[in-house]
């Protein structure tokens, strides 16, 4: 969103969260401001399920918006946003993926264990952008962070295999 701020103004901007009270700190935080955006709507709906008409939105933007999206519900969340832009459509996203050369450095036995149960945390959704038929898809890879502090069930499952697990951060720019 604040790239789309930077060079539009007074575009028309929703916020949406599937928890209303996310919804609240954002608006607390824009009616904070000295001069907020104008144009600044608040939605609570599934990203699963999003309530816009096919090719009618310029930009969706999202910070670890995929990656907390529970189950195979990922693909669909995917599927939706790509539904949604116009031809043209940019889909900005920062999100975070545990790399293959990460998960080798662990046990076998480790590395079936976190497929089992995480499997969505190994992939950076590259095939399924490509397969919903974006015609350009940029990755910058932006650093790398550990989990071993984090406060989640994730964090709490490799702790009690006293391990951490190393994610490399990645922003994707995915032109509809």
């Amino acid at each position: 969103m604040p790239a789309v701020l930077k060079n539009d103004y007074e575009a028309k901007i929703m916020i949406n969260d599937l928890c209303p009270s996310v919804l609240r700190e954002w608006k607390k935080l824009f009616d904070s401001m000295k001069n907020p955006p104008e144009h600044i709507e608040y939605a609570a709906f599934d990203v699963c399920d999003i309530p816009f008409k096919d090719n009618s939105i310029d930009v969706v933007s999202g910070y670890s918006a995929i990656i907390n999206i529970e189950g195979g519900s990922k693909r669909k969340a995917l599927s939706e946003i790509y539904r949604i832009l116009k031809p043209g459509g940019l889909f900005v996203f920062v999100d975070q993926f545990v790399s293959q050369e990460f998960l080798c450095t662990l046990s076998s036995e480790l590395q079936e264990t976190f497929i089992n149960k995480y499997s969505d945390i190994f992939c950076d959704f590259q095939k399924e952008l490509d397969e919903l038929g974006y015609t350009k898809i940029e990755t910058i890879i932006n650093g790398t962070w550990s989990n071993k502090n984090d406060d989640s069930t994730l964090a709490d499952f490799t702790r009690q295999h006293n391990t951490e697990l190393i994610f490399s951060e990645y922003t994707k720019y995915c032109t509809k």
